[in-house]
């Protein structure tokens, strides 16, 4: 008989107490590989994504799955989830699972591993046995109650609060993020300013196409002309803050105008444009700010899976 290792993770936002709330909701993951112990992996949340990224709340080798593989929620009628990866590597009964209702202790096979998922604690006032119950209940009846609850989060994205955008939305840019030369010599300074100068117009360069650079350029951009001021070059160390004010500005204007054009496909239920504006932000922020860019990749996930085509 195999052995088990046992994991906990919290989730990191803070949680409310509510009367009558006990035990709060959670889920866990009991994880089989073949030759392996099996390792069982116990979220303190309502919701949990499965993966191979870092940010992952249970975390799979990259040949096992995607860096985002399913996505995993506790819901009024028990649990649903949605897959983010290919369907065709998340596996349901043997067919391929796209989204939907899900009984209580599902087991998914998932490369090389299989997952069995189960929901602890209470939801709403009921307790693990109801839901374990509720698991049980004809697949017709869950799905549709699934199908509804993805209706109301999605026709009405903040109804439980998990797709209604966080408190704060960042700067994109912040005092915080101001850039220095990592040099103090004024030869070297100044030769590190023109290395930083030839790389932010190379990433200028290519941000149409690549999101991802147009942050670093601007970055790139002050960390030159701070290492040009060290090197006492003023004439290049305003070039290099003239070109690195220039670029802010217009990212800033489109960073303003994509989070208006998320917010109006979401108050529309265009979910298609949702998708592509949450994806887009996403690039634009890079690694930074991880609470805001981590509601945006919810939004893309759901909004894909809404789009999708039935595969089912």
């Amino acid at each position: 008989m195999s052995t088990e290792v046992k994991a906990r993770r919290r989730s990191e936002r803070p949680k409310e107490s509510r009367p009558g709330d006990d035990i709060e909701q959670g889920l866990r993951f009991r994880i089989e590989r073949t030759g392996a112990r099996a390792e069982v992996l116990e979220v303190d949340a309502p919701r949990a994504l499965l993966g191979s990224g870092a940010h992952c709340e249970v975390r799979l080798s990259p040949h096992e799955a995607a860096p985002e593989q399913l996505l995993v929620r506790c819901s009024p009628q028990g649990l649903d989830a949605v897959c983010c990866g290919a369907p065709a590597a998340t596996l349901l009964d043997g067919a391929p699972f796209v989204r939907g209702a899900i009984p209580d202790g599902a087991r998914f096979s998932i490369g090389d591993c299989h997952v069995r998922i189960e929901r602890i604690g209470v939801l709403g006032g009921h307790s693990r046995a109801s839901a374990q119950r509720a698991g049980r209940l004809p697949l017709l009846v869950l799905g549709l109650a699934s199908l509804a609850t993805l209706v109301v989060l999605l026709v009405d994205p903040a109804a439980d609060g998990s797709v209604a955008p966080p408190p704060r939305t960042p700067a994109l840019w912040e005092p915080a993020d101001a850039q220095s030369c990592a040099r103090s010599a004024r030869d070297e300074a100044r030769e590190l300013g023109q290395i930083h100068w030839q790389a932010a117009l190379m990433k200028r360069e290519r941000a149409p196409y690549y999101l991802e650079d147009a942050m670093t350029a601007v970055g790139l951009f002050q960390r030159a002309q701070a290492c040009f001021e060290l090197g006492r070059d003023t004439a290049a160390a305003d070039r290099a803050g003239r070109e690195f004010e220039r670029l802010l500005l217009q990212l800033e204007a489109d960073y303003h105008r994509r989070r208006v054009l998320l917010e109006r496909a979401i108050g529309q239920s265009d979910w298609r444009a949702a998708a592509r504006e949450a994806h887009a932000l996403q690039r634009l922020l890079g690694e930074r700010h991880p609470d805001y860019a981590g509601w945006l990749g919810d939004v893309e996930r759901f909004a894909a899976a809404w789009t999708a085509p039935d595969q089912s």
